[in-house]
């Protein structure tokens, strides 16, 4: 029987402007930031003007100081325009926006992108010039197009898998063939899984939270469901079953901060995610 591995997971809301975090050396922590709609600027809020591109650089960067296993995933609804851009102006300034965006995600270092529906608003052909542009791991398992279905970080020799589930928006958007999402997310789940790939499954999709609980009444083996389509809503998180859902704050107003520690590892390893404190944190 394999060993298992006790992790104990805790979720933070991180508000920029905080005062610093302490990290573990025997931990991970995955850091997860969605429904931006490319915000470069705090947002225009009296009592508590959060986010921005800036503020969060640093926030990361802080994180990174004091942690040196860091994961970075960026879940979909970054370009501007849409629906949900309360920024939004003309084509032009938005694209603009967007460009400056994408460019200090990159500056940041993120790891993982997922492709959703918000990143077609200009046309296909801006959004590949944006990948020609930034050497980022774009990523959609049911979306064909050079995009990657997942990607693979071992990270302190825990092998983690990160899957793009790109949302049903995107077939009134792109003539890109599409897949249907439970069925592509399980045929990339059992790869994963049967191949011996990973250890822990991360899904990034930009679903909102009822389409989420759907899925995962229909997909298992997911680890980590991140669901970012949720406007206007402050970052929390759930248990579902097996799964721990996260859903990023509009905007990017926050980064939610997964924290695993782990006192035992080795590759391969079967792993149980025990949860301790998912509250999020408001800082006043």
């Amino acid at each position: 029987m394999k060993q298992l591995i006790f992790l104990a997971l805790t979720l933070f809301i991180l508000f920029f402007g905080f005062n610093g975090l302490t990290f573990a050396e025997n931990s991970i922590s995955i850091i997860v930031s969605g429904q931006s709609h490319a915000s470069l600027y705090p947002c225009n809020c009296p009592k508590n003007p959060a986010g921005g591109v800036s503020r969060r650089a640093t926030a990361i960067k802080d994180i990174r100081n004091k942690e040196s296993n860091v994961l970075l995933l960026e879940s979909g609804g970054s370009f501007a325009a849409g629906v949900y851009d309360a920024n939004s102006q003309t084509t032009e300034i938005d694209k603009q926006r967007t460009k400056f965006y994408m460019q200090a995600l990159a500056k940041t270092g993120y790891d993982a992108f997922l492709i959703s529906s918000e990143e077609f608003n200009f046309g296909e052909d801006f959004l590949k010039e944006i990948q020609s542009r930034h050497n980022l791991n774009y990523l959609s398992a049911n979306l064909k197009g050079g995009f990657k279905p997942y990607i693979i970080k071992e990270i302190a020799g825990l092998k983690i898998a990160i899957v793009g589930l790109s949302d049903n928006a995107v077939k009134n958007k792109t003539k890109t063939p599409f897949l249907e999402l439970d069925k592509a997310l399980d045929n990339t789940i059992k790869e994963i899984k049967e191949g011996k790939k990973a250890a822990i499954v991360i899904v990034l999709s930009y679903l909102n939270e009822a389409e989420a609980r759907a899925l995962l009444e229909k997909v298992s083996g997911i680890d980590i469901l991140v669901a970012s389509n949720n406007p206007f809503q402050k970052a929390s998180s759930q248990q579902v079953s097996e799964t721990l859902l996260i859903l990023p704050e509009w905007e990017a107003r926050s980064l939610s901060v997964i924290k695993l520690n782990f006192q035992e590892l080795k590759k391969n390893a079967e792993v149980k995610l025990t949860l301790n404190d998912l509250s999020p944190k408001d800082k006043n």
